[in-house]
């Protein structure tokens, strides 16, 4: 792990906790989306954009938000689906 410079510091001070969280979930999602470009969705197989699926929600469990063992790439049909039985 690297160590943030003065600079880094007084960079991020002015933003809350909440808004470092939406920062660094945004860089995860990309990072996520980045890594599965070339494969399938992981619920149903089909190749197109995809999206930063968490196996286990990140809002219940916030220990696995950051985990990329608990996130995949996911259709977005998938993830509107999984919203509305929700409901």
């Amino acid at each position: 792990m690297t160590e943030l410079t003065a600079n880094q510091i007084q960079k991020y001070q002015k933003y809350s906790i909440p808004q470092l969280i939406k920062k660094a979930e945004r860089k995860f999602n990309k990072f996520i989306r980045t890594r599965d470009l070339d494969k399938p969705c992981i619920s149903c197989g089909r190749y197109s954009r995809l999206e930063a699926g968490h196996y286990y929600s990140g809002g219940h469990h916030p220990a696995l938000r950051f985990n990329e063992l608990n996130v995949n790439g996911s259709a977005n049909i998938v993830t509107v689906m999984r919203f509305f039985r929700e409901i």
